[in-house]
Formats: structure tokens, C-alpha cells, sequence
């Protein structure tokens, strides 16, 4: 199976790289959106920006993702090999284990943002039908990425399958929404910035398990959350293309 890779997908254009010396600052769009969900006392937490308040919007949003199950993860001897090394290392502290363990159960990665709630139910069936005539998109989940947006969320990033192109790309076209070169599962958080060492030991860490295959599946349907938060906490699933399945 040959997927896309660097060159054709945006991951190159988005990842943080730490230089000697220097600290993992968690930035301004972290510090309003995930720092006050999983470090509300923190002194750099930004509680009030446009329609967030505290971590949290009084409108819920929609999107469609692939879903991913923790078992699935946790049989991946790379995952664990990850784990492993993110629980072992220094900084292994200020990493919030005890909201990465409330997420388990909605582990994504967005494909459709901010959908409205009138079109959920035939986005999916859209998806459905789509997916139906073209087959499911195989993927490989790859080793941790932290990007310079967002920083302080650990990532590990989807590689679509190349069909002479882009077949996430296609879907979204399908669905007639924003086309992105980029889907990402978020899984660790930060509570806090990074000191030189600590940035330099995470640094390391990203480099060596790169390139490794966490696990590879298939897209066969999406899943739509409803949320109040961007690490859906607050949210549930509300809905799924039937014919899903992954393997």
C-alpha cells in the first residue's frame, strides 16, 4: 500500500522543531482553547477570547472525524513504545493524564469542522453513499507530531492511502466542504510550558518515532460530534455513517 507522504500532505509545513536552548512556550491559541481545560489555574491561562470562555462556547459546534479506538491503539507495539517513552520521560509530569483517560471513548481526527446541526444527518449519509461506490480510504497512523499552532497538544497524524491523489480531499469535495491537507488525532496535553531540558528530551522523543507506524486502518465512515469544548470533554457522538467499520 503506498500513501501519501510529506511532499503531498502539510504536516512538513506545521511542525514545531525545537532549537538549542530554547523552551516549548504553549502559545496564545492553546492558552484560550485547551490550557484552561486541563489547567484552569494556570497563570497563563487566556479565560475570555471572541465566543470562548474558559475553554468553552455557549454554541456547540458539529464535525465529522474518523474515530479511533484506544484498544486498537494500545495493541500497536509503536503506540506503546510511545507511551512508554511520553510516561517515562521528564516532563512526563506536566502532561494531563487524567483528561487524556476522559477522552478514550471520543479519540478523532477532524475531517469536516464546524458543520452545521441542519446538515449532519445528510453529510453522513452522503459520506456513506460516497465511500460505498469508491471503497474505504486505507490509512497509517504515524509517530507523535507537535505543531507551532496549538502548540502544547501532542498529535499523531493520518496518512491517506494515494490514489493518484488525495482521497480525503475527494470526500471533502464531495461533502462541498473546506478542502485540508491535514488530520490529525490529538492525545497528550500539557499543562504547562517546557523547559529547555524538558523541550530538548520531547524534541527527541518526536524525532525517533517519526517515522514509525503507529497503526494502518481504513475509512469506511465518519462519526459526528457535537461539543462545547475542542477537546469535546463537554461533547458526544450524535451520529455515524451505517456502514461504518475499520480494519
Amino acid at each position: 500500500m503506498y500513501y501519501l507522504d510529506d511532499h503531498s500532505l502539510g504536516y512538513d509545513q506545521i511542525r514545531w522543531s525545537s532549537s538549542p536552548g530554547s523552551r516549548l512556550v504553549l502559545d496564545s491559541i492553546y492558552r484560550h482553547a485547551h490550557l484552561p481545560l486541563v489547567n484552569p489555574q494556570h497563570s497563563d491561562v487566556i479565560p475570555f477570547y471572541e465566543d470562548y470562555h474558559f475553554g468553552r462556547y455557549e454554541t456547540k459546534r458539529y464535525s465529522l472525524a474518523i474515530p479511533f479506538s484506544i484498544e486498537d491503539l494500545q495493541m500497536s507495539h509503536a503506540f506503546r513504545a510511545v507511551d512508554a517513552a511520553m510516561r517515562e520521560a521528564s516532563f512526563s509530569p506536566k502532561i494531563a493524564w487524567d483528561v487524556m483517560d476522559a477522552r478514550q471513548a471520543r479519540l478523532h481526527a477532524t475531517i469536516c469542522g464546524r458543520v452545521n446541526a441542519d446538515e449532519v444527518k445528510e453529510l453522513l449519509l452522503r459520506t456513506e453513499d460516497h465511500l460505498l461506490r469508491t471503497g474505504s480510504i486505507r490509512f497509517r497512523l504515524a509517530g507523535p507530531l507537535v505543531g507551532e499552532k496549538n502548540t502544547g497538544r501532542i498529535y499523531f497524524p493520518v496518512y491517506p492511502e494515494n490514489r493518484e491523489g488525495n482521497p480525503i480531499q475527494t470526500l471533502q469535495m464531495t461533502l462541498g466542504k473546506q478542502i485540508t491537507d491535514v488530520y490529525l488525532l490529538g492525545y497528550y496535553n500539557f499543562r504547562d510550558h517546557l523547559a529547555a531540558s524538558e523541550a530538548a528530551e520531547l524534541s527527541s522523543i518526536l524525532a525517533k518515532f517519526r517515522d514509525v507506524t503507529i497503526l494502518e486502518g481504513a475509512i469506511s465512515g465518519l462519526v459526528a460530534f457535537e461539543t462545547q469544548d475542542d477537546l469535546v470533554l463537554s461533547g458526544c457522538e450524535i451520529g455515524r455513517s451505517t456502514n461504518f467499520s475499520q480494519s
